[in-house]
C-alpha cells in the first residue's frame, strides 16, 4: 500500500498542475506572459474639447477610471492583448485650466495617466437652439450658449437683428427676424466666435410673397424709353460742403421747368445720405435735408419729368470704403467691415424708401453711384483682377439695396431700382464674373454705366477732336469713332437689355474747351467733334436699350484748353454749350428705341 501511494502522488501532482494552468487561461486568450504597458501616461485635451485614443497592454482585463466627471472613458476595442479607449471632454467653459488623471488597473497592475484641458475665450451654443424656422411674419428668437472669456457674433444678412427692445441675460441673446417680403426661402446665419473656438445658429424663413408682376406699360423696358433724353443736376445735393458748395446756384422750380422746356426728359439727382446721417446706430438721416431732396424731387415730378435718385459720393462711405479698408492705398476688405456697410446701405436706403413711397414710377432709385472707381485706388492694386477681386463685394451692395426698398412696401414694391455695373464700367460689365442680383419684383431692374470714351478727348486736356475731325494731335486709338461706340453698345445690348433689363447712361460727358487762343480752324473742328460725340451717344443708347443722362457740372469757366462738362448755365436760364445740346437733340430726334 505505502508503495502504490509512492507511485500515484506524483502523477496526481502532475494532473494537478495541467488542469490549473487550463482552467487559469484568460478570455482574451493573450500570453500570461505579456507585459502590462500604457501606451500614453499623459494627455493635453484642447480648450474646444475633443477625443483621444489610449491603447493598454495586458494579458488581463484592464479598466480605466477618470477622476472626474467632465472626463469621459469609452472602450473602443479588445483583442491579442491590446485593449483600446477613447478618452474625450468637452469645451472648457471654466475659464481655468483643469487637470485630473484617469486610473488604468489591470489584475495586480496599476497605472496613472494625467490629463490636462487648456483654457481660454470659448463659446458653445446649445443644441436645441442652433436651428430655427420660422414663418414670413418673422419675430423674436433667443440664443443660448456657455462661454468663457471674450466672444463677438457676426450675422450675415441683414434682415436679422440684435434685438434691443428686451434685456439680455447671461449665457442668451434675443435677435430679430424681420418679416419676409421676398419670393424665395431664405436663410441666415448667426455666427459666435471666439479666439479658438465658433458656433454657428442657423434660421430658415419661408418665402414672404409672389412674384409682383407690374402692370402692362411699367416694366423697366417700358419706362426706359419714355425717359431719353437724360439730364444731371449734378454737383449739388451730392455736394460735400452743401448744395452751393461745388457749383453756386441754388435749384429752382424755374430751372427743372427750363430742363424741360429745352427737351429733356428724365432728371438724375446725385444725391448725398450719409453725411447727412447722424452717423451713428441709427444712421438717422437729418429732416431739414430730407426735405429739400424731396422738394427738389417734387419740382421734376411737377414737370412730368422721370427722377433717378441715388446715393452718390457721400465722402466715399461705400464706393471706396466699402471695397477697400483704406482709401489713401488698397487694403483689402474683411467680411465684418463688409456686414457692417450692408447694415448702414439698409438704414439709409429703408428711410429715403419710405419718405418717397407713395410717388409712383416716375421716380427710380438708385443704390450707388461709382463702386471701386477709383482708378488709383483700386486699379493700379488689383489690374486686370479688379472686377473678379471686387465684384461678389458690389453683388451683397446692390443685393441689400434691392433687398432694402422692396421691404418697404407700397409702390416700392414695383419701383423700378437701378444698380451698378463695376466701377459703372461698361467693358468691366461685359466680364462672365459679374451678375446682377435678384429682385422679387420682375422687369423692374435697370442697370447703370457712366461713359467718357476716350478719356483723352472727354476728360483729358490734350485731344480736342472725334470721329470725323483730325489734326496731328488726335492719336486715340480706342472709341474713337461712331462705328466703335456702337459695337460696344451693341455688346451691353445683348448681355442686359435683349434680357429685359435696360441700362441708363447715368452720366456722360465731354469737357468742351476753348481753343480760341489756338485758331479759328482749332476751335471749329474742336465743336463739330462735341457736337457728334454727343450725337453719337443719343442716337446709338437708344437703339441699345439705353438712356442717355448728360452729366452738368453748372460752371461756366471754360478754364481754356482744360474745359469745362456744363450744357445749361442754371443761373441764366441759358445753353451754355451750344454744340453739346445741339448734338444731344439731334442725336435723340435721329435715335430709335431697341427693337
Amino acid at each position: 500500500m505505502k508503495r502504490l501511494k509512492k507511485l500515484f502522488l506524483p502523477i496526481l501532482a502532475t494532473l494537478f498542475v495541467l488542469s490549473t494552468s487550463c482552467g487559469d487561461k484568460d478570455d482574451n486568450n493573450g500570453d500570461s506572459s505579456v507585459d502590462f504597458k500604457v501606451g500614453k501616461t499623459s494627455l493635453s485635451i484642447s480648450v474646444g474639447g475633443d477625443a483621444q485614443e489610449v491603447a493598454v497592454q495586458s494579458s488581463e482585463n484592464v479598466t480605466l477610471t477618470p477622476a472626474d466627471s467632465w472626463l469621459k472613458v469609452e472602450q473602443k476595442s479588445a483583442a491579442n492583448n491590446i485593449y483600446k479607449y477613447t478618452v474625450s471632454a468637452e469645451a472648457n467653459l471654466t475659464g481655468s485650466e483643469r487637470k485630473t488623471t484617469i486610473e488604468v488597473s489591470s489584475g495586480s497592475n496599476n497605472a496613472t495617466i494625467e490629463v490636462t484641458q487648456a483654457t481660454g475665450d470659448i463659446i458653445v451654443v446649445d443644441a436645441d437652439t442652433k436651428k430655427f424656422n420660422l414663418t414670413k411674419e418673422g419675430g423674436n428668437i433667443i440664443v443660448k450658449f456657455k462661454y468663457s472669456g471674450e466672444y463677438k457674433f457676426e450675422i450675415k444678412p441683414s434682415w436679422i437683428t440684435e434685438s434691443t427692445s428686451k434685456a439680455l441675460t447671461d449665457g442668451s441673446k434675443t435677435f430679430t427676424v424681420k418679416k419676409s417680403s421676398s419670393t424665395q426661402q431664405r436663410e441666415g446665419k448667426i455666427i459666435f466666435s471666439t479666439k479658438y473656438s465658433s458656433d454657428t445658429v442657423t434660421v430658415t424663413q419661408e418665402k414672404g410673397a409672389e412674384a409682383v408682376v407690374l402692370p402692362e406699360g411699367q416694366t423697366a423696358m417700358d419706362i426706359a424709353k419714355q425717359m431719353y433724353p437724360g439730364w444731371n443736376l449734378g454737383n449739388t445735393l451730392e455736394a460735400t460742403g452743401g448744395e452751393t458748395s461745388w457749383q453756386p446756384t441754388k435749384t429752382t422750380q424755374e430751372i427743372i421747368s427750363y430742363v424741360k422746356e429745352k427737351g429733356f426728359n428724365s432728371v438724375r439727382i446725385p444725391c448725398s445720405w450719409y453725411i447727412h446721417s447722424t452717423q451713428k446706430d441709427d444712421y438717422k438721416i437729418d429732416e431739414t435735408w430730407m426735405a429739400r431732396v424731396k422738394e427738389v424731387v417734387d419740382y421734376c415730378i411737377k414737370e412730368n419729368l422721370f427722377v433717378f435718385l441715388n446715393d452718390h459720393w457721400d465722402n466715399g462711405w461705400l464706393e471706396e470704403l466699402g471695397f477697400s479698408q483704406s482709401n489713401k492705398s488698397y487694403s483689402a476688405i474683411t467680411d465684418e467691415t463688409i456686414a457692417e456697410k450692408k447694415e448702414i446701405l439698409e438704414k439709409l436706403w429703408t428711410q429715403i424708401a419710405e419718405e418717397f413711397k407713395d410717388y409712383d414710377n416716375h421716380l427710380l432709385f438708385g443704390g450707388q453711384n461709382e463702386p471701386f472707381q477709383n482708378y488709383e485706388l483700386f486699379s493700379t492694386a488689383l489690374g486686370n483682377n479688379k472686377g473678379k477681386t471686387l465684384d461678389p463685394i458690389l453683388l451683397q451692395y446692390n443685393q441689400t439695396f434691392i433687398d432694402a426698398v422692396r421691404a418697404t412696401g407700397g409702390n416700392n414694391k414695383k419701383r423700378i431700382l437701378v444698380v451698378q455695373a463695376p466701377s459703372v464700367d461698361l467693358d468691366l460689365s461685359l466680364e462672365s464674373y459679374f451678375t446682377l442680383p435678384t429682385d422679387e419684383t420682375e422687369n423692374a431692374m435697370m442697370l447703370e454705366i457712366h461713359y467718357y470714351a476716350p478719356w483723352n478727348f472727354c476728360g483729358g486736356d490734350n485731344e480736342y477732336y472725334w470721329g470725323t475731325q483730325t489734326s496731328s494731335n488726335y492719336y486715340s486709338t480706342w472709341r474713337k469713332n461712331e462705328s466703335e461706340m456702337s459695337e460696344a453698345f451693341a455688346k451691353m445690348k445683348t448681355k442686359f437689355a435683349d434680357k429685359g433689363v435696360p441700362m441708363l447712361i447715368g452720366e456722360y460727358g465731354a469737357n468742351w474747351r476753348d481753343l480760341s487762343t489756338v485758331s479759328d480752324a482749332d476751335q471749329n473742328k474742336h465743336d463739330q467733334s462735341i457736337k457728334e460725340w454727343f450725337a453719337a451717344i443719343s442716337k446709338i443708347g437708344p437703339q441699345n436699350g439705353m438712356v442717355p443722362m448728360v452729366w452738368d457740372i453748372n460752371s461756366t469757366n471754360q478754364n481754356g484748353t482744360t474745359g469745362t462738362m456744363t450744357i445749361i448755365d442754371r443761373n441764366k436760364l441759358e445753353i451754355f454749350c451750344t454744340p453739346a445740346y445741339e448734338g444731344i437733340m439731334e442725336g435723340t430726334q435721329a435715335a430709335e428705341w431697341m427693337k
